[in-house]
């Protein structure tokens, strides 16, 4: 790993982790609508698809936080629809923590989309480094941390492929595909720590698909 790849990735982390604090520091509404329409504009609008992906479970997250503090707050009311009250400080409450959301969830797609996972377990490996002096085993938990993440691809692949071999019909219940999935889960997770090197994805280490294809 160059070691100019980790002071740029260094930089980034610290930027990143800067920017989080500066989230949680926000009390002018100017600044925090500033902020939201920025990071709206860049995950409609980032070159990358990958900023995009996901975007059904963000908007949940997103619509979860508005409702969670809408109602509820005491304070001046501006709207009264039976026993739903929103008040100026449930506003106010509500855009400042959608603004906390949106900013860390934009943030770490961006990070994650301009450096990659290894890049950045071994930047962070060297970060902690002087945890190591001190006893607490922060290279390990890194080390261990950069394996699984390598493992997932390979995982996911499996699991599809086991589920699709079922051939599930779609008319079943929800309950009956969840148990579906669970079935192949457990499995695939098994034999992930029993052989982790055919789960690898690059270093060395062939695709699920191409170790599981049947040899000439």
């Amino acid at each position: 790993m160059h070691g100019d790849s980790l002071t740029k990735t260094t930089i980034k982390l610290l930027l990143y982790l800067s920017f989080c604090v500066f989230l949680f520091t926000i009390r002018s509404q100017a600044v925090a609508w500033s902020v939201l329409a920025g990071s709206v504009v860049l995950f409609l609008f980032y070159p990358d698809s990958r900023m995009r992906r996901g975007w059904i479970p963000i908007s949940i997250i997103v619509v979860t936080t508005v409702v969670g503090n809408l109602f509820f707050i005491p304070g001046r009311v501006i709207l009264s629809k039976g026993v739903f009250t929103v008040t100026e400080e449930a506003l106010n409450l509500a855009l400042l923590r959608v603004v906390k959301v949106a900013g860390l969830i934009v943030g770490a797609k961006l990070l994650s989309i301009t450096t990659s996972f290894e890049t950045m377990i071994a930047t962070l490996k060297r970060l902690s480094s002087p945890l190591n002096r001190i006893g607490v085993p922060a290279e390990e938990f890194f080390e261990t941390t950069g394996m699984t993440l390598r493992l997932l691809p390979g995982i996911k692949e499996d699991i599809i492929s086991r589920y699709r071999s079922l051939r599930v019909d779609g008319r079943i219940s929800l309950v009956k595909k969840l148990r579906i999935v669970g079935s192949v889960f457990i499995p695939a997770l098994v034999e992930s720590l029993r052989n982790p090197s055919e789960y690898l994805h690059g270093s060395g280490g062939a695709s699920f698909k191409e170790s599981r294809q049947p040899k000439q």
